[in-house]
């Protein structure tokens, strides 16, 4: 549990007197931190805290000079002095976002001999969107960069026509922001100094991420068009060469905490990282099995692509029993799209369904959490950043398996051009989300929630790897 663990770490800290950073997600769960350990200090990103020169502005739009410097700068500037505040601090709570940004280009946080890095199983993810390089076409347009002759890297000259088009892009950009520089020192207003360094600011980090490409794009790296013509790059899986230079030359030592690792060999394959420098460490859970079950229920639905219309019906009957066994309680029904959540919502009558849009989220999930009535979310994206602790929740559904979408390209290109990597690596994906999803109704020691199971391609998955998943799960696992 992450409390335990930053205790420990924190000891840690004291005895050898150097100092440490906690990574998370969110300004929620670094303030959760601080809560519990006043002793550490956070910093947040720029656009966070208020310009006190510029109204209009944040940190982020800092127009500070040697030529023109901020009288607030070094004395009264609300996130210099959060940024100094964690310096002098052995114990600091960051963000991955700001981690990633403010050791890569300024440095001040690099270099730590300890690292611990909450939700690890998300890593990858954060890496490979800070490594990709996008294109939006209204971007590109109002810089007025066309593209390459050989649109498709895989073309003959293809991919190197990119790599020429990107740094005669990046010198373009370059010459850009010079000339933004000069408008910036002449404005006379604070909303044109405001949107100046905005512009300035988007065009240094797309100078950055142009560099990148250009030192690290190959031939295993995905050329992706979306709708709207815009362009990415990104790479199929995270090197060696990549992770060294972004993320783990800035520490140490490492401790990467999730409650859903990937087996070894796939981890080592999303981080960039060797096997023998991993060494896994299992961590019993304090929460008694009887109080976390997790049915495979035997009437499950098969609900593959096939067989969805005629197994749904299948389904639908299998969620009435189980909603009629708790008609008092509280649950959660993940879906996994909402294609099913609105089948689910038209083919059971009941006034007990909650559900949402992509718009009214987290509207509709306060509600939830507030009422008091036996209401049941119906969602295809509360899987994880819930937590519906006691009556909150008394049970929970997982409906259909949460298998990536093959329409994704980068999905395709690992499961079918990766081997045997990328076959585990999509089957843990998914089970990694079931278990994550298994979690949202179990928060405390003395809280009870029980899971069901309706899905016959999780119980596959499950039953057919059950010494690869987590012991704490292994150990919830009912059979009825």
């Amino acid at each position: 549990p992450p409390r335990s663990t930053l205790s420990n770490s924190s000891a840690a800290s004291d005895v050898y007197k150097r100092q440490m950073i906690y990574l998370c997600h969110t300004k929620y769960l670094q303030q959760q931190i601080i809560n519990e350990f006043p002793e550490a200090a956070k910093l947040w990103g720029r656009s966070n805290y208020p310009c006190l020169l510029n109204k209009l502005a944040t940190a982020a739009e800092c127009c500070h000079t040697k030529q023109s410097p901020c009288e607030y700068k070094r004395s009264l500037c609300d996130y210099e002095l959060a940024k100094r505040k964690v310096l002098a601090s052995p114990l600091r709570i960051l963000n991955y976002d700001y981690f990633l940004t403010e050791c890569n280009f300024v440095g001040n946080l690099s270099g730590h001999d300890l690292i611990i890095c909450d939700e690890a199983d998300t890593i990858e993810n954060i890496l490979s969107s800070f490594i990709s390089l996008r294109l939006p076409y209204k971007f590109m347009r109002s810089l007025g960069i066309g593209m390459p002759k050989y649109k498709t890297p895989t073309e003959k000259n293809g991919l190197s026509d990119w790599i020429n088009w990107a740094g005669v892009s990046k010198k373009k950009v370059v010459r850009q922001i010079t000339d933004y520089q000069s408008m910036l020192r002449s404005c006379t207003t604070e909303s044109e100094q405001v949107e100046l360094t905005k512009k300035i600011n988007r065009l240094n980090s797309f100078v950055t991420s142009l560099s990148m490409f250009i030192e690290y794009v190959d031939e295993t790296w995905l050329f992706m068009v979306d709708n709207n013509g815009s362009y990415t790059f990104k790479p199929t899986w995270i090197t060696e060469g990549l992770a060294n230079q972004y993320f783990w030359r800035h520490g140490n030592r490492f401790v990467l905490m999730s409650a859903t690792p990937p087996p070894v060999h796939v981890l080592s394959k999303l981080l960039g990282l060797s096997v023998k420098d991993i060494e896994y460490i299992h961590v019993p859970s304090s929460f008694d099995p009887s109080r976390r079950k997790v049915v495979l229920c035997n009437d499950a639905a098969n609900m593959t692509y096939k067989t969805f219309d005629r197994e749904i019906p299948k389904l639908v009957r299998l969620i009435k029993k189980i909603m009629a066994a708790h008609p008092t309680e509280k649950g959660v029904i993940h879906t996994t799209s909402y294609k099913v959540a609105d089948y689910l919502i038209n083919h059971i009558e009941t006034d007990r369904f909650i559900t949402h849009t992509g718009d009214n989220k987290h509207d509709v999930i306060d509600m939830f959490m507030r009422t008091n009535k036996p209401a049941v979310l119906v969602s295809p994206s509360a899987d994880r950043g819930l937590s519906l602790d006691y009556d909150k929740c008394r049970f929970i559904i997982w409906a259909k398996a949460p298998y990536l979408s093959l329409s994704d390209k980068m999905v395709k290109s690992r499961l079918y051009g990766s081997g045997q990597y990328g076959r585990d690596w999509y089957k843990f994906n998914m089970l990694q989300t079931v278990i994550q999803g298994v979690g949202r109704g179990n928060r405390h020691a003395d809280d009870y929630c029980t899971a069901y199971i309706c899905d016959k391609q999780i119980i596959k998955a499950i039953t057919s790897n059950v010494t690869k998943i987590p012991v704490y799960f292994r150990e919830s696992l009912v059979i009825a």
